[in-house]
C-alpha cells in the first residue's frame, strides 16, 4: 500500500466513531422527512375525500324545505277559518 492510502485509512479509522454517528443522524433524517411526506399526503387524500363528503351534505341539507315555525307559515287554501269567522259573527 502506498503512504497515501496508509494515512487516509488511518485518518478515516481515527474518526470511524464520527462518521458512523453523522451517517445514521443522516438516515433517521432521512426516515423522518419521508414519512412526513407520506404523512402529508395521507393527510391531503383524507382531507379531500372528508371536504367532498362535507360539501355534497351541505348541497343535500340546503335542496330539503325548512320546516321551521318561523318560515313555514300555514295559510287558509281551503277558505276554512274565513267561513268559520264569517257564521260566528
Amino acid at each position: 500500500m502506498s503512504q497515501a492510502k496508509v494515512d487516509k485509512y488511518k485518518e478515516y479509522k481515527k474518526d470511524r466513531k464520527k462518521n458512523i454517528a453523522k451517517a445514521k443522524r443522516e438516515e433517521l433524517i432521512s426516515r423522518i422527512a419521508a414519512w412526513s411526506v407520506i404523512g402529508v399526503f395521507v393527510l391531503f387524500i383524507v382531507g379531500a375525500v372528508v371536504y367532498k363528503q362535507v360539501d355534497s351534505y351541505q348541497k343535500k341539507l340546503a335542496s330539503m324545505p325548512d320546516y321551521k315555525a318561523t318560515s313555514f307559515v300555514l295559510s287558509d287554501m281551503a277558505s276554512v277559518l274565513e267561513t268559520e269567522t264569517e257564521e260566528a259573527e
